[in-house]
């Protein structure tokens, strides 16, 4: 049950992310609007470090 849930929030994460992207949100936007949802622990635990860590290495964040 928690594995279908974990991927059913993958595939609404990645959609937002997708959809921000092309309506040319900044990262900052999409990190902070997903923040209200999530901690940074379960978008790393989603498979989201990457774009967390990118954001953050760049000192964007």
């Amino acid at each position: 049950m928690m594995k279908k849930c974990a991927e059913k929030a993958s595939s609404l994460i990645s959609a937002y992310i997708e959809l921000a992207q092309q309506n040319f949100y900044d990262d900052a936007q999409i990190i902070d609007d997903l923040s209200g949802i999530f901690t940074r622990k379960d978008l790393e635990e989603l498979g989201y470090g990457d774009f967390i860590k990118d954001y953050f290495d760049d000192g964007e964040g």
